[in-house]
Formats: structure tokens, sequence, C-alpha cells
């Protein structure tokens, strides 16, 4: 239990010591060539940029960990994890009404593993998957 318990304090610690850095307003970085840069500094950004209802983490200036977009009303929209500027492990959006809209996996930007589910907007499967759903019910 002890070793346990030791293996998972070192694995959030190592989470946690990836999104490690400043957070910064989206708008103080620049992007130039797929890129982030804070304004000044030489070296690629490395930590957490957020704007109005978005929340970037970020590593050598491309998007690294965990991506977040939030409705209008505070509930989450989208989350994804990223690597090295791709999307990287799983991905969920969400109905504006905070219901899971699509689930699934991508493996370096494609997808991979888990297939894609998606749901209606009350919650029942949805099979084959559709535009709507992908969208979180956007279009």
């Amino acid at each position: 239990m002890r070793n346990t318990l030791l293996c998972l304090a070192l694995l959030l610690a190592t989470h946690f010591a990836q999104a490690a850095g400043p957070i910064v307003a989206l708008v103080e970085l620049h992007k130039r060539e797929g890129v982030y840069w804070l304004a000044g500094d030489q070296q690629a950004f490395t930590g957490t940029a957020e704007a109005p209802h978005r929340r970037h983490e970020l590593k050598d200036g491309r998007l690294h960990g965990l991506t977040r977009y939030y409705w209008p009303n505070g509930k989450l929209q989208y989350e994804a994890e990223y690597e090295k500027g791709a999307v990287h492990g799983y991905v969920r959006r969400y109905y504006e009404n905070g219901q899971l809209s699509y689930e699934g996996s991508r493996w370096k930007g494609r997808e991979a593993g888990i297939a894609m589910t998606c749901y209606f907007e009350d919650g029942r499967e949805m099979n084959p998957c559709n535009g709507n759903a992908m969208t979180g019910g956007t279009r």
C-alpha cells in the first residue's frame, strides 16, 4: 500500500511539473511559425496561457498538456490532451447544457485507441456519430 501511494505521489508530481511555469494572458504571446513566444523572450514560451473561455498548457511554445475551452455560461465546451502541438490522448466535447457530446482518443493528432463515441444532447448514445455531436451542437 505504501509503495502504491508513493508511486501515485510521484506520478502526480511529474504531471504538475510538466505544467510548471508562469500563467500569462494569451494576448501577451506571439505566434511565429506555429510556436508561441512571450514578447521580448529569446526562448519559446513554457507555462499556461489563458484567455476568456479558454486555457492552454504550453511547452517549448507548443500546446502540451491540457487544453480547455468553455461556453459563455462557464460550462466546459472542449478538453483535450496535447503533446508537442498535436492532440495526443483523450478528447471530449460538451453541449452547452454540460452534456457530453463526443469522446475518443488521438495518437499524435490522429484517431487511435478508443473509437469516437457520440451522444445526443439528452445523453443517449448516437450511432453513427454525426456532425452535430462532433461540434457540440454548434452546426
